[in-house]
């Protein structure tokens, strides 16, 4: 399973992590903003936006498992901005 990841700007590495019943494109406008000073990314969580159909059944997602999906995702050091 990977995670959906949308990306826009350039610059320093920013993951954006969306809160419980959303999705990466709930920071909208923000991310609009941030992509003029960052390389923005938007991580659709297990289970939600477009990630929703990369689950594989039984599979318990866990934050440690998280972390690993972006680790493999992103080698270089990123900020992450999230609720």
């Amino acid at each position: 399973m990977t995670l959906h990841v949308s990306s826009r700007g350039g610059g320093a590495p920013l993951v954006m992590l969306h809160g419980w019943g959303m999705h990466g494109g709930i920071w909208g406008n923000a991310t609009e903003r941030l992509a003029q000073y960052f390389q923005v990314h938007c991580a659709d969580l297990p289970g939600y936006g477009q990630s929703r159909e990369k689950m594989a059944r039984g599979k318990e997602y866990t934050l440690d498992f998280i972390v690993e999906e972006l680790s493999r995702r992103f080698a270089d050091p990123v900020s992450v901005c999230g609720w």
